[in-house]
C-alpha cells in the first residue's frame, strides 16, 4: 500500500542562484513536493513509461529516475505511487526510496502492472516524486505516469510500430552499426534470440547503432522505449564510460538527449529494465535518427546491450 501523504498547500518558493531561477517548489502535492533546495543545481525528473497488461501475471513498468545538473555529490528522492484511472486491480501499489551514488545519473523504479482478459480502455496511473537531497525536484517533472496499454481487443495501441526489426533478429539490418558496435545472437537477449552490444572492449573509443524512422504527421503517440542490460569490469565509484540514448537528425546533428547511462547502472548479465517512454510527438511528420552512442576511458570495459526497441 502506498504511504499516507498530508497535502498541504505551500506558497510558491523560487530559488535564484547570480541571478538565475534554478527551481519552483511548493504547490498542493503535485510537482515538486517538499522539494530540498538548497546551494546547487541538481535537478530530478521522471519518466512516463507504458506497458502493455498481458492476460495474466504481472509485467514490470520501469520509470527511470534522471538526475542532471551538478551530479557530482549523493542524492536520494521518495516516490510514492498514485492511482489514476488505474487502480488495485490494475498495478501493485508501492513506494520507496532512490539513492544516486556521486555522478550517477539515472535509477529505476519497477512497478508490477496485473495482466487481465478484460477488454477495457488504456488506463494509467502516477509515481510522484517528494523529499529529494541534495536535490530539487524540476518543476513540472516531479509526475511520472505510467499507460497501462490494454491488448485484450486486437491491436496494441493506436500507433504502428515505427522501428524496424527492434529485436535485432537474425540480421542488425535495417540498423547501422559501427565503432565495435555488434549484433549479437547468442548474448543474453531480453526476447527472442537477438540484441545488439555496444562497448566491451577497451578497442573501439566509442561505438553506434542507428536507424532513421519518419514519424507521421497525424500520428497521435511516438512512445520510444528499449531495454537495456549494463555489465561491467569497472570497479571505480564514478562514471567511466557512458551510453547516450539520443535523437538525432538525418545528418547526424543532435536534437534531444533523452537519457544517459553508465557504469554505475551495472546490472548483471541478461537482467534488463525497461527505459522510457521518451515522448517524440514534437518530430511528427519528420524523419529522425534514433541513435545509440558509448563513450568510455581508457581502462576496463563496460557492455551496454540493447534490445526490443519500439517507437508506437
Amino acid at each position: 500500500m502506498s504511504r499516507q501523504r498530508i497535502t498541504a498547500i505551500v506558497l510558491v518558493a523560487v530559488v535564484v542562484i547570480a541571478g538565475v531561477v534554478i527551481f519552483a517548489a511548493g504547490g498542493d502535492g503535485g510537482d515538486g513536493r517538499k522539494a530540498s533546495i538548497g546551494a546547487d543545481t541538481t535537478g530530478l525528473s521522471i519518466s512516463n513509461p507504458r506497458e502493455t497488461e498481458g492476460n495474466s501475471g504481472t509485467k514490470a513498468a520501469s520509470f527511470t529516475i534522471t538526475r542532471s545538473g551538478t551530479i557530482n555529490v549523493n542524492s536520494s528522492v521518495s516516490w510514492d505511487t498514485e492511482n489514476g484511472t488505474a487502480a488495485g486491480d490494475d498495478y501493485a501499489g508501492t513506494y520507496g526510496t532512490v539513492y544516486f551514488a556521486s555522478n550517477q545519473t539515472t535509477k529505476t523504479v519497477v512497478v508490477n502492472v496485473k495482466g487481465d482478459t478484460v477488454d477495457e480502455d488504456d488506463e494509467t496511473f502516477k509515481v510522484v516524486l517528494s523529499d529529494p537531497t541534495n536535490a530539487g525536484i524540476l518543476e513540472g517533472k516531479g509526475t511520472g505516469t505510467a499507460t497501462i496499454v490494454d491488448d485484450d481487443g486486437g491491436t496494441v495501441g493506436s500507433q504502428s510500430e515505427l522501428i524496424a526489426n527492434g529485436g535485432f533478429e537474425g540480421t542488425a539490418n535495417p540498423w547501422l552499426l559501427s565503432g565495435g558496435a555488434v549484433r549479437r545472437g547468442t548474448s543474453p537477449a531480453h526476447g527472442g534470440t537477438g540484441s545488439v552490444e555496444l562497448g566491451g572492449s577497451t578497442e573501439y573509443a566509442g561505438a553506434i547503432a542507428s536507424q532513421v524512422v519518419t514519424i507521421p504527421a497525424n500520428a497521435t503517440t511516438a512512445n520510444l522505449t528499449f531495454w537495456l542490460n549494463i555489465t561491467t569490469a569497472e570497479t571505480k565509484t564514478t562514471v567511466a564510460d557512458q551510453l547516450y540514448a539520443q535523437v538525432r537528425d538525418p545528418s547526424g546533428y543532435i536534437r534531444r538527449t533523452l537519457a544517459t547511462y553508465s557504469n554505475l547502472d551495472k546490472t548483471t548479465a541478461g537482467t534488463y529494465t525497461q527505459r522510457g517512454a521518451f515522448n517524440l510527438l514534437d518530430y511528427k511528420g519528420q524523419s529522425v535518427k534514433v541513435f545509440f552512442q558509448t563513450t568510455r576511458d581508457t581502462s576496463l570495459p563496460t557492455t551496454f546491450r540493447i534490445d526490443d526497441v519500439t517507437l508506437r
